[in-house]
């Protein structure tokens, strides 16, 4: 029975995968779709800072290395800005 309970659990998380990417492509072709912001240079029009890091170098100064959160526009109209870290370079 464990069999079949594993089995029931990874159907079910395949069919929620699935419900989730058909959702996913009805709201882009309706107009949604995700800020690019990884490796980006930080912009506080889109993105929100919820902390910083250090940055080696000043070529590396206000780049986003981590995502908490995905920010999203839809028909160009910012939903909810990305929730970022940004390198800050103190040297």
């Amino acid at each position: 029975t464990e069999h079949s309970e594993n089995a029931t659990v990874e159907s079910l998380l395949h069919g929620v995968e699935l419900v989730e990417r058909k959702l996913r492509q009805a709201l882009e072709s309706a107009g949604l779709e995700r800020i690019a912001v990884e490796d980006a240079v930080f912009d506080p029009t889109v993105m929100e800072a919820l902390t910083t890091v250090p940055a080696e170098s000043e070529a590396e100064d206000d780049h986003v290395p981590d995502v908490f959160q995905h920010g999203y526009r839809y028909q160009g109209v910012l939903l909810r800005p990305a929730r970022v870290r940004v390198k800050k370079f103190e040297g």
